[in-house]
């Protein structure tokens, strides 16, 4: 287990010393388990950021802080090495049966702006995932990289209302057009939000859905993360999908939230083109 740390606060008020005062809540198994974190930045009112952290993650804060404080142990880095050692041989990693997009036996009211990414075809595919209700809506197109540019700020103001069903669709330079659909709008946050309906897809070169696996006594609910440097789908060894605040670059691995491979072309990728849709 990772110790808790926090140095005490100076006289005004304010955490003395240089850098950054973190405090962990450590949970969970080796690895997978997460725990919420404070930090104070100094010269500021001691008002704490919280996020969610994984095991390996707490261990890395833990021993920086402990180096920060003038207590460095090599223990820190037996917990960093056993922490990564946990997160590699959990379950969640392995990879799930993928469900396939059957086209032509259901289809969705795509209205407004043409899509410069989806197909009919591909409109038909995934009308075959989405929860049945969802398929009645109409769904518009609230963000675009070739309408509004290429800017996470936008998609995030375009695309903020929680309560619409959403798409969010790539196009990467190798061709591969995947995403997610997400019960929610894109919002900025401080730690993963969402819902089990959520799934991630591929649809070219193949025409596949991989639903989130809800693991008894694991956690694994990292459907959304979203802040004003990134978003990103999925958790639990990496993410399904993760896209730089420009909109520019992306990363795919295989993700233990959904049990999905790279759903790119390759591991990092070149953004083509996003586009979001959403249903009401």
């Amino acid at each position: 287990a990772v110790k808790d740390q926090k140095k005490e606060d100076s006289p005004d008020g304010q955490p003395s010393g240089s850098g950054q005062d973190a405090t962990s809540q450590s949970g969970g198994a080796a690895g997978t388990g997460t725990g919420r974190y404070r930090i104070y930045l100094r010269g500021r009112e001691k008002q704490p950021i919280e996020f969610e952290a994984s095991q390996i993650t707490r261990a890395t804060i833990n021993k920086y802080t402990q180096k920060w404080l003038g207590q460095e142990d090599e223990t820190c880095d037996e917990a960093i090495q056993q922490a990564a050692q946990g997160r590699t041989a959990q379950p969640t990693s392995d990879l799930a049966a993928a469900r396939s997009l059957t086209p032509g036996l259901h289809n969705m009211s795509f209205l407004g702006e043409p899509s410069q990414i989806l197909s009919p075809v591909h409109i038909s595919c995934l009308a075959m995932g989405v929860p049945p209700l969802e398929r009645l809506r109409d769904w518009t197109l609230a963000y675009s990289t070739k309408v509004h540019g290429t800017s996470l700020s936008t998609l995030y103001r375009k695309c903020h209302l929680g309560t619409w069903p959403t798409l969010t669709v790539v196009k990467d330079n190798a061709g591969h057009v995947f995403g997610c659909y997400t019960p929610e709008g894109w919002r900025i946050a401080p730690r993963f939000y969402g819902g089990g309906e959520s799934f991630v897809f591929q649809l070219e070169p193949h025409r596949l859905m991989w639903p989130w696996r809800n693991l008894p006594g694991v956690k694994n609910d990292f459907f959304q993360y979203s802040t004003p440097e990134c978003l990103a789908v999925g958790g639990n060894g990496h993410f399904a999908l993760h896209m730089d605040e420009d909109l520019l670059q992306g990363s795919s691995g295989q993700c233990g939230t959904f049990g999905s491979p790279c759903l790119a072309g390759r591991e990092d990728f070149k953004v083509i083109a996003v586009e979001v849709w959403q249903g009401k």
